[in-house]
């Protein structure tokens, strides 16, 4: 299960989980924040003689440190980095590194690479190299911007127990803990579209194109996104490698005790119009969704297209899988984003 805030706490206090100088624990996660950032030296960097490298060894051969200035820098790209925080995890505790929510929303796409962060079965510490890619985006970087979040497991309680399936989820919209509303109206279970098991999502009229300027975190401009609006009955071309918002038609409250995980999607399909919607990928930047404690509305997306494509209002958007928290959500702090309107742009 994933460690909730006071989880996160006392795990720390047991002396299971140290990050020295670390940010505050939100709900369940801690922000992470840029230490030093790389370019390949090679184009094909990650071959087989890099497997056996240590970690030292692989950034001096294979990697050249970026230098990032006080004013900052503009990235566009495929780039590693590493955190200013030093990850300390005992055994017994995994943990995985994704992008914020509001760098998503930038186009600023964060993966971690580092197996030490996944070595359940013994004790781990290290500054885990990652990966950075934009989605076709230009956005400014500065020293010790908080681009990542990490979020720990406990492997203890990593049992099927952990994920949340199809009968939990009728009992939970039933009860009214889970709550699904679409142009208002209340969504039962059997109104809910599930693929292979994944509770689907489909994609609302309004969506917000990239326009290619250099986009500033904290500092947003009004033509940095277009306005866009997607027909139900008539589709709208998208040019490959564009990058866009977009949001569920389906306003989402996932229950105090759980979180959701939106996948990313590679193909898809409209219901009703039978034309080609070609792999994109979406939402694949800031897959965790929090309980309707802290969030709760339209999920936004981050689309990017890999081919000319077409694309309808109430297509299939992506899946949501729901995941049991390690305890009820203690948080208080509302989300920035909680009853956003809409696919909604970067509000750091």
């Amino acid at each position: 299960m994933i460690l909730e805030k006071e989880d996160l706490i006392k795990t720390e206090k047991e002396g299971k989980l140290e990050i020295k100088d670390r940010l505050e624990f939100s709900s369940f996660s801690l922000d992470i924040r840029i230490g030093k950032l790389f370019k390949p030296k090679l184009a094909l960097c990650f071959d087989e003689s890099s497997h056996n490298m240590d970690e030292e060894e692989f950034i001096e051969k294979m990697l050249d440190e970026v230098p990032l200035p006080k004013e900052g820098k503009v990235i566009d790209g495929f780039y590693l980095w590493q955190p200013k925080e030093e990850i300390y995890l005992a055994n017994g505790l995994f943990a995985e590194i994704a992008s914020r929510s509001s760098w998503a929303r930038l186009g600023v796409r964060v993966e971690d690479t580092d197996e030490r962060l996944k070595k359940v079965y013994e004790d781990s510490i290290c500054k885990p190299l990652c990966t950075l890619r934009t989605m076709e985006t230009k956005v400014l970087l500065k020293p010790g911007d908080a681009l990542a979040q990490l979020f720990v497991h406990s492997s203890a309680r990593y049992a099927e127990d952990n994920i949340v399936f199809l009968y939990q989820i009728k009992k939970f919209i039933d009860s009214g803990e889970f709550v699904m509303r679409k142009n208002s109206k209340k969504l039962d279970f059997s109104d809910l579209i599930f693929l292979n098991g994944v509770l689907m999502l489909t994609m609302n009229s309004k969506i917000k194109m990239y326009s290619g300027n250099v986009l500033i975190p904290g500092e947003p401009k009004d033509n940095d996104f277009e306005e866009m609006i997607l027909k139900y009955d008539s589709p709208l071309l998208i040019k490959k490698d564009s990058f866009f918002l977009s949001s569920s038609e389906e306003y989402v409250g996932i229950p105090n005790d759980c979180c959701g995980k939106v996948r990313p999607n590679e193909f898809t399909f409209h219901p009703k119009i039978k034309l080609p919607i070609l792999p994109f990928y979406s939402h694949a930047n800031a897959p965790w969704i929090g309980p309707k404690r802290i969030f709760e509305g339209p999920i936004t997306f981050e689309n990017m297209t890999h081919y000319d494509s077409y694309f309808c209002a109430g297509m299939l958007q992506s899946g949501l899988n729901v995941f049991k928290l390690s305890k009820f959500c203690s948080d208080t702090k509302n989300s920035r984003y909680k009853n956003q309107d809409g696919a909604t742009e970067s509000r750091l």
